[in-house]
């Protein structure tokens, strides 16, 4: 009974384990920026990963929990976004990201879009909710065949004028951000 127990508990655990796995391939490429002196990338990192490994293996199977549910959706050929505020953390909000992957595109100008892709996101997550740290995270999708994993995070305890601005401009060329309560968008 107790085996059963145990095996059903590492079964509901297992998608968290992506957070595990991400936090040690982030660790990795914190080494190696931090080897890079004045490397701008060090800090965001460090954040980042400490705020993950924060989080309770519950906490982490209800954050990645947004990322399968993108990966189902039907329409593989865009971006789709969810976020979640923080189980565990209040204050802290993450933002998944799947990507496609554009046929006839380098993967050097495809990275750069994403990650523009995944601030853009992180910064109308920012501006609707209003937590203190968004932490954005993103994956190639189903269709890509890419393992894309980017990671960001914002510290919006210093949203300024200018972020505002972005947010406007964003919404402006059509980017909803997460209006009316959502947590999904897609971006077309």
């Amino acid at each position: 009974m107790a085996s059963d127990r145990a095996r059903a508990t590492e079964e509901k655990d297992r998608p968290s384990r992506l957070i595990d796995n991400l936090i040690d391939t982030f660790h990795d490429h914190y080494l190696a920026a931090k080897a890079q002196c004045g490397h701008p990338d060090v800090d965001n990192h460090e954040t980042t990963m400490r705020m993950l490994a924060s989080e309770s293996r519950l906490a982490r199977r209800m954050i990645v929990a947004p990322l399968f549910e993108l990966l189902d959706e039907p329409n593989q050929a865009t971006y789709w976004s969810k976020t979640i505020a923080s189980p565990s953390t209040p204050g802290v909000r993450y933002v998944i990201l799947t990507c496609p992957r554009p046929p006839g595109i380098s993967n050097a100008d495809a990275d750069r879009n994403h990650l523009q892709e995944l601030s853009n996101h992180i910064v109308l997550a920012a501006d609707r909710f209003r937590d203190d740290f968004v932490v954005g995270m993103a994956f190639g999708n189903r269709a890509s065949n890419d393992p894309i994993s980017i990671i960001r995070v914002c510290d919006c305890r210093e949203w300024n004028e200018p972020h505002q601005e972005m947010a406007e401009a964003l919404r402006a060329a059509g980017m909803k951000g997460y209006g009316d309560g959502s947590t999904t968008l897609h971006v077309p």
